[in-house]
């Protein structure tokens, strides 16, 4: 049991906190948070339990103004109890992530129930019980970001969304559901950040919401449903993979989840998503004022640190998060494990699952847990949104007093260490694919008598492959398939015009855009295991016109692995509660382990024992 003293030493190193000061100045706080000279780790806990469980029970005084003093009361203690355990290292960096988390959606979800109930949103609704620890049903509050990730920072924003049902939320017949449902989410908002003598929660931002320049705070289920599957961007769909049920009507919010599945998790590899974070990180870098550094390609980390953002800087934790994120959207749909909303979590998960050098995932996380622990002390100044590294020697000794550190050169000696190990991790995963590599010198097919049926496939080929989808500017990024498609070609023995048309048939099969494309031109060996089979046999053809995400299946080196036992692979199949969703997987499933089945046996990797014992 890990035993702490709150003593002086504790107590001068939170004076380094304009923030913390404040609140130990506020002898009821310290009273009522600590309440002993001598804790432990069980004691801080059960102390973090106690203030949580104040919000599973009525107040004798709902009026607005009680209700905003309770939850700030409840808040600063809290915060300071928090506090202590995070100087103390008593709490892992995770359990305190969890514990921060856990006390923001319990408050945001009294702050609703308390708002259905104030009199100028109870007189617009059906009865509704005075009780502040019933839930009231119909209406949900989803959290994004850290808060979704169980992971929030000192002073986060909470990233909320809400939507509801029609059928369920106790609205009076004559009002407007929408309209009473986005007065509720403001008093919500209202309790949670107006600011006043004790401070304020929660920094509220509802921006995450579709379409939020035009759209009310609360939307149907129906409609959200829509805007997801139909008119949502990308970034929704990276925003989305951190979404939780956190406060209102859980079951219902749980079911729009549910729906949402197949969404946010493609059971296709999904590699277009990588393009679209790198762009949008460079969008990022382009637009935040803080990060003109970051706009200059050629830019070098330097040891010092300097205009470091720890948040969104090169090298920092959101290069981190996005290339957890890159991995979760190309994988999610087929690696349950992966549909985590925590980034320690995601990454265990990456090196488990063989995706990831755990080497890798490792560094990583130390590195992580390192960033985010400075993101804490840092915004634990003077509880504001600040990511920046303090430039003035007196800030920088008040961080390194909160960090229990004592040495300003070894912390960025170190801080340097670990962002050049995530930037080129991040150029890894993000690397420029548009840039031209050699081309397979081949022209034999310029020279070959074919059909005019081939010859008009040779010219769509020649000019990128647009006649599959690929952009015009994308195609001279395939400046090399059609130089492996040759080689393949001329090695099967076959007719050039006739192997020709059936690859074409399996091209246009896959999905359109260079997506498909590009994964074939940069593994000759995925390419090989495809058109040779294709072409040789008729049983295997027939796989790939009925399932042409073979191609996903192949990428996955686990898949080439014939000492695996495949039941560990089907596990996506019961990932969905539909019926027909979960049919169509296993249909998808069968097709893979049979065409794999039959590659082993075509390479030789299987005897045909071998092969019949697989079966």
């Amino acid at each position: 049991m890990h035993e702490i003293t709150v003593n002086k030493n504790i107590f001068e190193r939170l004076h380094y906190s304009r923030y913390l000061q404040s609140l130990i100045n506020d002898e009821k706080t310290v009273f009522l948070a600590i309440g002993h000279s001598f804790v432990d780790t069980e004691q801080i806990c059960k102390q973090l339990q106690t203030i949580v469980n104040r919000f599973d029970h009525d107040l004798d005084e709902t009026a607005r103004s009680c209700v905003l003093i309770f939850l700030r009361q409840q808040k600063r203690q809290f915060t300071l109890l928090w506090s202590i355990a995070t100087l103390t290292e008593c709490l892992s960096f995770q359990e305190l992530g969890q514990w921060w988390t856990l006390f923001a959606e319990r408050s945001i979800d009294f702050a609703l129930r308390a708002a259905w109930r104030l009199p100028e949103i109870k007189r617009l609704c059906t009865p509704i019980s005075d009780d502040l620890g019933e839930s009231v049903p119909g209406l949900f509050v989803l959290g994004l970001g850290k808060l979704g990730g169980r992971d929030l920072n000192f002073s986060s924003d909470v990233d909320l969304i809400a939507f509801y049902d029609p059928e369920q939320v106790p609205v009076s017949p004559m009002q407007g559901k929408t309209d009473v449902c986005t007065r509720v989410l403001k008093q919500l908002t209202q309790l949670l950040s107006d600011s006043t003598g004790l401070g304020f929660v929660w920094r509220v931002d509802w921006r995450l919401r579709p379409e939020s320049s035009v759209n009310p705070l609360a939307m149907t289920v129906s409609a959200g449903l829509e805007f997801y599957y139909f008119r949502s961007l990308s970034w929704h769909r990276l925003a989305m993979i951190k979404a939780r049920v956190v406060a209102g009507d859980l079951q219902t919010g749980r079911h729009f989840l549910t729906e949402l599945d197949s969404f946010i998790w493609r059971i296709n590899l999904d590699y277009r998503s990588v393009d679209e974070l790198a762009e949008l990180k460079q969008k990022i870098n382009l637009e935040h004022p803080n990060l003109r550094l970051a706009r200059d390609q050629n830019h070098q980390i330097t040891p010092d640190c300097a205009d470091f953002n720890i948040k969104l800087g090169r090298g920092g934790i959101r290069e981190i998060e996005f290339i957890v994120n890159a991995m979760q959207l190309i994988w999610g749909g087929r690696r349950v494990a992966l549909r985590t909303p925590n980034t320690l979590d995601a990454l265990q998960q990456l090196a488990t699952e063989q995706l990831v050098d755990m080497a890798v995932t490792e560094q990583l996380a130390l590195a992580y847990r390192l960033f985010r622990q400075i993101e804490n002390a840092v915004q634990m100044l003077d509880n504001q949104q600040q990511y920046q590294l303090p430039t003035t020697e007196d800030r920088q000794q008040s961080l390194l007093q909160l960090l229990n550190r004592s040495s300003w050169k070894a912390l960025t000696e170190q801080i340097y260490q670990q962002r050049v190990f995530v930037a080129d991790e991040f150029e890894n995963c993000f690397a420029d694919n548009h840039q031209h590599k050699p081309s397979v010198s081949d022209d034999r097919l310029l020279n070959e008598k074919l059909t005019p049926a081939a010859a008009e496939i040779l010219d769509g080929w020649l000019n990128g492959f647009q006649i599959y989808g690929v952009a015009n500017y994308e195609a001279e990024q395939l400046n090399t398939l059609l130089g492996y498609l040759t080689i393949e070609l001329y090695d099967s023995g076959l007719s050039i015009s006739d192997a020709m048309l059936t690859i074409d048939g399996f091209f246009r099969s896959i999905p359109s855009g260079i997506q498909y494309f590009r994964l074939l031109q940069e593994h000759p060996a995925l390419l090989k295991s495809i058109i040779r089979p294709l072409l040789i046999s008729p049983p295997m053809a027939t796989l790939l016109q009925q399932s042409p995400h073979i191609v996903d299946a192949l990428i996955s080196s686990e898949y080439h692995d014939y000492q695996l036992n495949p039941q560990g692979r089907s596990d996506f199949v019961l990932a969905s509660s539909r019926a027909e969703v979960r049919a169509e997987r296993l249909r998808r499933y069968v097709n893979e382990e049979l065409y794999i089945s039959y590659l082993g046996l075509l390479q030789g990797q299987l005897s045909t024992s071998q092969l019949h014992q697989r079966l």
